[in-house]
């Protein structure tokens, strides 16, 4: 074979591969993308089609980064509130262990009182509710509906996934399409297609932004709501504890004066006989 049919063999091959298959502005096909100064072949036409399409991706680069900047505050918001959860979570865990160790303290000192002879009227009535057993089922209701609601943030996380995915997706079409206009020769049939390759990786994008936006903004107006509500139980649930807590500081007080006389009795005696 001579050389010249190698080199017009090697021509042929080069032609029959298509502009789709020399270019590709998206993320998986990024490292293909074979890039040749552009020379003045290109018709006056094409030029300026060029331009305007350097200034429509400019002008979509500014719009998606305001819309990412309102995402990213809402985005925020539910964090903040997923955390306010947590934190009520941790308070009701510590209501609870008070709650009960305030019923098994009250227990012990009824013990010790009656083994010491020691119980007035007031700390008798104090003792029969102390020493009931502490109703915890309402605390634990407000914990059950706070981890089915937080459900809810566990799936815009797995959504965010997928978002940012699409969002890695377009920088990246963004860059190469801008860097072909740059450098790259090319005619009006291979600018409407890599604007058509463009506008497809876009169009995902947007639209994974917006359907989490939406989401976003539902669990956002629905916990908010939802957060009133368990404070509202948690307010009612407090007063109930308040009363308890009450009555377990006056059987403190009781108890103090009742042992403190008892070791200051102790302690005279025991002075008495060291000096004899």
């Amino acid at each position: 074979m001579s050389t010249d049919s190698v080199t017009s063999a090697s021509d042929n091959s080069s032609e029959a591969l298509s502009f789709e298959e020399r270019i590709k502005i998206r993320k998986s096909h990024s490292r293909t993308i074979t890039l040749s100064r552009r020379s003045s072949r290109s018709s006056d036409a094409c030029l300026r089609e060029i331009r305007a399409t350097e200034s429509n991706l400019l002008e979509i680069q500014i719009e998606e980064s305001k819309e990412y900047e309102y995402f990213s505050s809402l985005w925020k918001d539910c964090e903040w509130l997923e955390e306010i959860f947590r934190h009520i979570i941790q308070y009701v865990d510590c209501v609870k262990l008070q709650t009960k160790a305030t019923n098994r303290l009250s227990i012990a000192f009824n013990n010790l009182i009656l083994r010491e002879n020691c119980l007035t009227e007031k700390m008798s009535g104090a003792l029969r509710d102390l020493c009931c057993d502490p109703v915890i089922d309402p605390w634990n209701n407000i914990k059950t509906n706070i981890y089915d609601f937080m459900k809810t943030f566990e799936q815009i996380k797995d959504h965010r996934s997928k978002f940012d995915e699409d969002k890695n997706n377009y920088e990246i079409a963004m860059k190469n399409f801008k860097t072909v206009l740059e450098v790259m020769n090319i005619s009006m049939k291979e600018l409407d297609k890599l604007m058509n390759q463009f506008e497809q990786v876009l169009w995902q994008y947007q639209h994974s932004r917006c359907l989490l936006i939406r989401n976003m903004q539902e669990t956002k107006e629905i916990g908010l709501r939802f957060l009133g509500n368990v404070c509202g139980l948690m307010n009612r649930e407090n007063k109930a504890t308040e009363v308890r807590g009450v009555k377990f500081n006056d059987l403190l007080e009781n108890l103090e004066k009742i042992f403190d006389i008892g070791k200051q009795s102790t302690m005279q005696v025991s002075r008495t006989l060291c000096s004899q």
